[in-house]
């Protein structure tokens, strides 16, 4: 048996690497960096798939064709041998052993139960490298989700600003203006807020509150008033329903579904948001009358994140937030749509109480007549 050996094996470019050894004593590993794809010893494995004994070589060169070996394995002491790692015909690699206790020749069972024992390190050897690979990608992947959400924030905030700046020529001198103009920029700077605590990986400040629908969708509306169709509001419930949730990210989704459905409809045409109750659920309807989608794309792409019809302009993720967003909260984010027709988007969170209604029940619930104290 080996006392020791060495493990090579090819990198995409650079050749052959020394990646492990044990028990090699006698040799500079230190000078050993890289054995290049194009030596003669990795081309003689390549078209032999010989196991090559030192001792064989050094005493019949002639057995090894124009095999010269390099100079960090002449000047190694108690090299054995030299067995290829070959999945198939390709070579992944090879060992180098040193020499064993009592030091024997091989004959050619000994070399076939080399070799074959040589494609099975090779297997393992690929098998370490395709999942090291598929751990990068998965890596590299995270990173480009990662960037796709920054992006996309990103885009959201500067659209915000270009509208001030757009418009500021025209109405810098009105007062109302200037007002709305330093809320876009604190809604601006909350959402860069926002935006660096989850790179830093900072636990979001819990802002879950109950707040009137009609509010949220009104807010809405009126920041996407300034494209064309201009989306009006209906509300049907007799109360207004109230739901709980973090009422700035409520606002851009409603936001982004009417922003979606000004992009899919005609100037002249109709975009309608209406607010009512269904059971237990709080709606947000987000009606159009423009171009429409099939069933194949809503069931294969419209919720999938990264599979956008926008090209560079979109980054395929608001719908998939949006629904996300909406399941986190209880609820549900669905969709009808007919090619020509128009789309329904519907939004449902689940119901919670009025405040002012459940202060107002206190308050009656706690009064007592005074004449029931005698």
């Amino acid at each position: 048996l080996s006392t020791g050996g060495s493990l090579w094996v090819r990198q995409e470019r650079s050749g052959f690497t020394l990646v492990a050894s044990h028990n090699m004593h006698g040799w500079n590993e230190s000078a050993i960096h890289v054995e290049s794809s194009d030596s003669s010893l990795v081309r003689f494995l390549e078209k032999h798939q010989w196991v090559i004994e030192l001792d064989e070589y050094w005493r019949e060169p002639d057995l090894y064709s124009d095999l010269i070996l390099p100079d960090w394995l002449c000047e190694a002491r108690r090299i054995w041998l030299i067995v290829p790692l070959l999945l198939g015909e390709h070579l992944q690699g090879f060992l180098v052993l040193a020499e064993a206790h009592a030091p024997q020749r091989i004959n050619w069972e000994d070399r076939d139960l080399l070799k074959t024992a040589g494609c099975q390190v090779a297997s393992y050897v690929a098998l370490l490298e395709t999942s090291d690979a598929l751990s990068e990608a998965r890596q590299f992947e995270a990173f480009h989700r990662l960037s796709a959400y920054v992006v996309h924030d990103l885009k959201n905030i500067a659209a915000q600003l270009a509208l001030v700046v757009a418009n500021a020529a025209r109405h810098g001198k009105n007062p109302a203006f200037v007002e709305d103009a330093f809320q876009t920029v604190g809604n601006a700077t909350g959402g860069m807020n926002r935006l660096l605590a989850k790179l830093r990986k900072e636990p979001p400040a819990s802002a879950v509150r109950s707040m009137a629908l009609k509010t949220a969708v009104q807010r809405a509306v009126e920041a996407r008033a300034i494209q064309c169709p201009v989306p009006v509001v209906r509300i049907l419930a007799d109360d207004e329903p109230w739901v709980q949730v973090d009422p700035e990210r409520l606002v851009a989704v409603l936001e982004h579904l009417i922003q979606n459905a000004q992009e899919a409809t005609e100037v002249q045409g109709r975009i309608e948001v209406t607010v009512y109750s269904e059971g237990r659920m709080a709606v947000a309807a987000v009606r159009d009358d423009g171009c429409g989608m099939d069933e194949q794309f809503i069931r294969e792409r419209l919720f999938r994140p990264f599979t956008t019809t926008k090209g560079n302009a979109g980054m395929g993720i608001g719908v998939y937030e949006s629904r996300e967003f909406a399941r986190a909260a209880g609820g549900e984010l669905t969709v009808e749509s007919q090619p020509d027709e128009g789309t329904n988007f519907f939004l449902r969170l689940p119901l919670v109480e009025n405040p002012a209604v459940m202060s107002t029940q206190a308050e009656t619930h706690e009064w007592k007549n005074p004449a029931e104290s005698y």
